[in-house]
């Protein structure tokens, strides 16, 4: 996924020079290019669909507040609700969602991959490829407006321009790959910037900025949709702090309490200092190991899953024959992970644990499609039928449908 979003750039260039580096614009002239991804139609569909979820929607114009909720959502009474007792509901009104951009406001849709499966997939292929927890917003701007102040974001971001175009201004770093506690957003005080680049994003074109580039985009004169792609990879922080609660769980004296009057002893700094250098530096990669272990369970636990014809495939499975082709879902991000007499598969807020007994038949499905004739043989036909109806139901599998 990640080859498509930024071709004709070669991924291993991607990361080698720009990945947490330098911003990279990819210009196309191919106006279509993400004509698969998403469209307006798609933003239609989520103000319904997603109606009721106030909190993933916002309606932003830079320089003023952000429009309240009373100027695009109604409340409606329940039917029948005098004899029903059901109280009133309140849901996003498309309608005064035009409103609001003719009046210049931007319309962002929080994690906008809730309300659209090709969103979702996307962010789980680029997962897959990056390592990273992938998130998408979507912004809806009006001709010649502009949605957001100067701001940076404290993850990387890959937007796609769909329609229309936007004139980004691009600022060199405050500070170099921010933490969350670094903001610079709507409300904080901006400090003199100084301008690294200005880039107009036409349609078909891909922007990427490493977390830290302030920015602000503006719409040339027609109107603007995009999505951003919000990349959250593993940090050396991330490790560190599972790092440190692995080894507080073998080491009483991390989970002792500070000394009484610490605070007031001018020594205590130096002195703490050099006992945790030596606590940290006797680490191993055992504690290392596990540590990522913990990052890598709580990456997964935080991603999603998505359907990719999943009701399609329980039928299918449940007729599966010697020539039926078993391949991996690239939908889906998942990670086998071996353990002694074991293996353990990371998916989207779950882990399976299996015997090892299974890691050939898993290798050999990651290497590409097999026929399930040729699959595993050193499994008994019982086993291999479980296995495969297991990794369908997971996701993990799709078998091909060769009806046609």
């Amino acid at each position: 996924m990640l080859d498509t979003l930024i071709a004709p750039v070669e991924v291993d260039t991607f990361l080698a020079e720009f990945w947490e580096r330098a911003p990279l614009h990819v210009p196309r002239n191919v106006p279509g290019y993400f004509a698969d991804l998403y469209d307006v139609s798609d933003v239609e569909e989520s103000l319904v669909v997603g109606a009721r979820d106030l909190d993933r929607f916002a309606l932003v114009k830079a320089g003023a507040a952000q429009a309240a909720l009373d100027d695009y959502v109604v409340t409606s009474p329940a039917i029948r609700w005098k004899s029903t007792g059901k109280g009133p509901t309140a849901h996003v009104d498309p309608r005064k969602v035009a409103a609001l951009l003719e009046r210049g406001y931007t319309l962002v849709i929080k994690d906008a991959a809730l309300l659209s499966a090709r969103l979702q997939r996307t962010c789980n292929r680029l997962q897959r490829e990056l390592g990273a927890y992938v998130g998408a917003n979507v912004y809806f701007t009006p001709a010649g407006a502009q949605g957001l102040d100067v701001h940076h974001d404290t993850h990387d971001t890959l937007t796609v321009q769909i329609e229309g175009s936007k004139t980004w201004r691009i600022y060199e770093p405050l500070v170099e790959l921010p933490l969350e506690s670094q903001q610079l957003h709507r409300g904080t005080e901006v400090p003199p910037l100084t301008l690294h680049s200005e880039v107009r994003l036409d349609a078909g074109e891909t922007l990427y900025l490493p977390r830290g580039y302030a920015h602000e985009a503006v719409a040339t004169g027609e109107r603007a949709l995009h999505v951003t792609f919000a990349l959250a990879p593993l940090r050396a922080i991330d490790l560190l702090h599972e790092m440190l609660d692995v080894a507080a769980a073998g080491d009483v004296t991390l989970r002792r309490a500070l000394p009484v009057g610490w605070h007031d002893d001018p020594a205590f700094a130096a002195a703490f200092a050099e006992r945790a250098a030596a606590q940290i530096g006797s680490l191993d990669a055992e504690v290392v190991a596990a540590a990522a272990q913990a990052a890598l369970t709580g990456l997964f636990a935080a991603s999603r899953s998505e359907s990719n014809a999943a009701f399609d495939q329980q039928q299918l499975v449940a007729k599966l024959a010697p020539e039926s082709v078993l391949l991996v879902n690239e939908d889906l991000p998942f990670l086998v992970r071996e353990r002694a007499n074991a293996v353990d598969v990371l998916l989207p807020g779950k882990m399976l644990g299996l015997s090892a007994a299974f890691l050939p038949a898993l290798r050999s499905l990651q290497a590409g499609p097999v026929r399930y004739a040729d699959l595993a043989p050193e499994l008994s036909a019982k086993d291999r039928q479980l296995f495969v109806k297991m990794l369908v139901r997971e996701g993990i599998l799709l078998v091909e449908d060769t009806r046609n």
